[in-house]
């Protein structure tokens, strides 16, 4: 994921994603046909089931896809990969009340790390500034 990040590949990024999602969703109802198994094997197999969405891993530099993309400073994919996570509450004509999911956003933010905090929050709103700029 982050190399397509990298290389600003959006539509490879979704279908590898929507791949990935569809081969969980096989891997878990196959799994859940199996019920003859004991309590213990169940335990065993819901931890071994707990698995990090490829869009949450991060890579040697502690980074996700969406703060990868603030970092390296690319506006389209990182305008890309918050508009793919945005949740409408509800819409009214052109007038939209839009949830953004932050929680990839700044991930030492939960670790208290103030320096680095303030460091990703701002990579993020210059980013996010050079898109607005951009004409979008």
């Amino acid at each position: 994921m982050h190399l397509l990040v990298i290389h600003k590949l959006p539509k490879i990024y979704t279908k590898y994603k929507q791949r990935w999602i569809e081969e969980q969703e096989k891997f878990k109802e196959s799994s859940d046909d199996e019920d003859d198994e004991d309590e213990d094997d169940q335990y065993f197999q819901l931890e071994k089931q707990t698995v990090t969405p490829l869009w949450k891993r991060l890579n040697k530099e502690g980074c996700t896809p969406l703060t990868l993309a603030a970092k390296l400073g690319l506006a389209d994919m990182f305008s890309f990969l918050l508009e793919e996570r945005k949740i409408t509450q509800w819409s009214f004509g052109p007038v939209a009340c839009v949830l953004y999911p932050l929680d990839q956003v700044d991930l030492e933010f939960q670790e208290d790390v103030k320096l680095k905090r303030h460091k990703k929050i701002q990579q993020l709103i210059v980013c996010f500034l050079v898109f607005l700029n951009s004409g979008r």
